[in-house]
């Protein structure tokens, strides 16, 4: 994890989870769903909806197809926390994109002084968007910030954050940062690249993967 220096200083991993960490997280647990939160009662396997297992030599991939509670889980489990508000805790939707408050837009904008993780002007060969086609984390050196240390904030896959709108279960809405392979210039700045609607909290896309935050 790289610690990031923000009024409240927190990690964020270096890169999203790979296939490889995933796969660990589900040798450990087994079928054992137990521990979840109540909104994450219809969640009674961590098995990934969609490329799982992964194809032959795609463990440093980032993995997909897991909904919200299979990320949470997956941070629980590695002693870390979803990405949410600065200080730990759950960040309100309407306020994700305030690098003020949220700790995944402090981390890619630099403390809100860039407009992407790499710099004010965009660079679509800087991250891995619009291309569509997964590459191993951390392949492109030049996708890194807003701090030292920190790759691919923007690109490969959209990530699942501690913002969700209700408590009722799978069908909550729950926001997801970073712009994934087939996302272009919009969704790779720092403080706007959100979905609307958010998806839902069962979602389980080809697209979507997980990064963890963890106090220092």
């Amino acid at each position: 994890m790289v610690r990031i220096p923000a009024p409240t200083p927190f990690c964020i991993d270096v890169t999203d989870t790979t296939n490889a960490e995933y796969a660990e997280f589900l040798t450990a647990k087994g079928t054992d769903t137990s521990g979840q939160p109540p909104e994450c009662g219809f969640n009674t396997t961590y098995v990934p909806g969609v490329a799982w297992p992964p194809d032959t030599g795609h463990d440093s991939y980032p993995v997909v197809g897991v909904d919200w509670c299979d990320a949470l889980a997956y941070c629980t489990w590695r002693g870390k926390r979803l990405c949410g508000r600065i200080g730990g805790g759950v960040e309100a939707i309407d306020s994700v994109t305030d690098a003020s408050t949220d700790e995944w837009t402090y981390a890619c904008s630099a403390g809100g002084k860039r407009t992407y993780p790499y710099g004010d002007t965009f660079d679509p060969a800087a991250c891995n968007v619009g291309g569509g086609t997964l590459q191993p984390v951390g392949s492109q050196p030049s996708c890194e910030g807003g701090f030292a240390g920190v790759l691919d904030m923007v690109g490969e896959v959209d990530r699942w954050v501690q913002a969700c709108e209700g408590t009722n279960g799978a069908d909550d809405r729950c926001t997801e940062r970073g712009a994934s392979t087939d996302d272009g210039t919009d969704y790779s700045v720092c403080t706007t690249n959100l979905l609307s609607p958010p998806p839902q909290r069962g979602g389980q896309d080809p697209d979507v993967g997980i990064r963890c935050c963890a106090d220092p």
